[in-house]
């Protein structure tokens, strides 16, 4: 999947630049910060949460569950 370790989790904005080393990711927008790996987690987390609400077999909310958090369709909550 394209851009899930340079896109954050948070706001969205992807760019080359909010991963400056391959460990790290930084937002340039926003400023929040994790590891690329988590980071890319976390969005392909929600593009299958979003996916299965598209769904006309959706029987119900989606989420999905994180070590440090749970992912939703409005978003990342963590525990």
């Amino acid at each position: 999947m394209a851009y899930t370790s340079k896109r954050c989790a948070e706001c969205g904005f992807p760019t080359d630049e909010n991963r400056p080393i391959r460990n790290d990711f930084q937002c340039v927008k926003c400023e929040s910060g994790a590891n690329a790996d988590y980071n890319a987690v976390k969005n392909i987390g929600m593009r299958y949460v979003r996916r299965g609400q598209q769904s006309s077999r959706r029987t119900g909310d989606s989420q999905l569950a994180l070590e440090s958090g749970t992912v939703t369709s409005s978003g990342f909550a963590e525990t």
